[in-house]
């Protein structure tokens, strides 16, 4: 017995009758509960009579790979981007062909990634006419230097080409825009927001609740060591052992965490889900963003924030100047005037504060984000403008400079490679010689192309 295929039964046939397809691709699986910039799209876009195609690009420790086919919220459709398990069947990759040619209704992609095959992906879509637009949620190049693990996947170049090829372009802050503008001059800076439904409570519920004592300043999200700023944490800690410092997330390191241990004024919950956060929020006197400065951090426009000040809280902040004038928002460049931050909040903000706070969040939910993105797919741009932006690229000394980075990069992997053949000391010679030849005819090639443009 043979299953049926879904992308047979399913997939293409609901493809083939929708007034307009989307194809969103994200690094985790699906999930209501996350408040993912690109599950937000997906969701956003299907509530307006799209049908999407969610491509699952990776496995997510704690969520399941969702079948193909399987439809995982009203109009969205799961799909894994490969077969990364054995179990996977009728991926993304298997189906392409397929999918971009099953239908001429209005069509996108959505790429937050930039990975080779993503991008390879983008140009097969292209060329069936899909519009493709690319969403800059992080500096993908800064986690190189600050958490190299998150992106053992990327590759300057590879952005720079997506970048050029995508008929549209956004980006989350106005700090990745500046980085990109000599490339692409028409990137719009599209922000991060906030669905209110999903924490379940009412505006400003922390606000206007008593004020419990001790006081409390509260997280939520990630805990990376590659960003999140222990020091000044653990100094404020130090430094005003009344307030209790609460912990909500995942990430924590061994090393963290022990000496997490020896503040007595700090506790680490673990994770919760989103619509209990109020259950905690509720008590907090103040929110905290506390992230290490860096190039990395003063690209980001965390989702937090949003939720902090639908709560209504009070938010100290370091490390992320693009929302330092946000309302209630307290920006401090270091652990002292974090402490002074702390001590300037009141117990809780008056009537005033909260009305500034309620009409800044009008635009801030996803609706209207969303919405400003969703009008740059209508169309699509012309081979004339991707010629003038591909002229633009190859003439970009930033381009070529990364590709002579990533090819010496190469070229230490070939010589450790080759180190590691000699070191085994293999008995058969002929098939010794055979591999240090292939490797040394590599080599030279890389070593041609880097000097080909030094």
């Amino acid at each position: 017995f043979r299953a049926p295929d879904p992308s047979e039964t399913i997939i293409l046939p609901e493809l083939r009758r929708a007034r307009s397809i989307a194809v969103v691709a994200c690094a985790v699986p699906f999930s209501s509960a996350l408040n993912q910039r690109p599950i937000c799209c997906a969701k956003y876009l299907a509530d307006q009579g799209t049908t999407v195609l969610f491509v699952e690009v990776w496995e997510s420790p704690g969520q399941p790979v969702h079948p193909t086919g399987e439809e995982v919220y009203p109009g969205v459709f799961s799909i894994p981007f490969y077969a990364f398990r054995d179990d996977i069947r009728h991926t993304f990759q298997d189906n392409i062909d397929r999918i971009a040619a099953v239908s001429h209704a209005n069509r996108s992609y959505l790429c937050t990634l930039p990975t080779r095959a993503l991008v390879e992906t983008a140009r097969v879509l292209r060329a069936a006419g899909y519009h493709i637009h690319y969403d800059i949620m992080d500096d993908w190049e800064a986690f190189l230097h600050d958490d190299e693990e998150m992106t053992h996947w990327f590759s300057a170049p590879v952005e720079l080409e997506m970048v050029a090829l995508a008929d549209t372009v956004t980006a989350v802050s106005g700090k990745l825009v500046e980085k990109f503008e000599r490339l692409r001059p028409d990137i719009l800076e599209v922000r991060n927001g906030y669905y209110p439904s999903a924490l379940e409570c009412e505006q400003f519920a922390a606000a206007r609740a008593p004020l419990e004592r001790p006081k409390v300043v509260g997280y939520f999200g990630h805990l990376s060591d590659a960003w999140f700023d222990w020091e000044t944490v653990f100094y404020a800690a130090g430094k005003r052992p009344d307030i209790e410092f609460e912990l909500i997330g995942y990430g924590l390191s061994d090393r963290s965490l022990l000496r997490l241990h020896s503040f007595p004024n700090v506790r680490f919950v673990g994770l919760v889900p989103q619509k209990n956060l109020q259950h905690y929020a509720r008590k907090w006197w103040a929110g905290m963003i506390p992230f290490q400065p860096s190039t990395l951090s003063a690209a980001v426009d965390p989702l937090k924030v949003y939720e902090y000040l639908h709560f209504g809280l009070p938010t100290v902040v370091t490390g992320i100047p693009g929302i330092a004038d946000y309302p209630l928002i307290e920006f401090a460049g270091d652990p002292d005037s974090f402490v002074s931050a702390l001590d300037r909040l009141p117990d809780r903000p008056d009537e005033q504060s909260l009305s500034r706070v309620a009409e800044f969040l009008k635009a801030c939910v996803w609706e209207e984000r969303l919405a400003s993105l969703n009008r740059l797919t209508g169309g699509r741009g012309g081979e004339a403008e991707l010629a003038v932006r591909a002229a633009a690229l190859r003439s970009d000394e930033r381009y070529w400079q990364a590709r002579i980075a990533e090819l010496g990069k190469q070229q230490e992997r070939q010589r450790r490679l080759w180190e590691q053949q000699q070191r085994l000391g293999e008995s058969d010679l002929a098939a010794r010689q055979a591999r240090e030849t292939e490797l040394a005819m590599r080599e030279a090639a890389l070593r041609a192309e880097v000097e080909l443009w030094r």
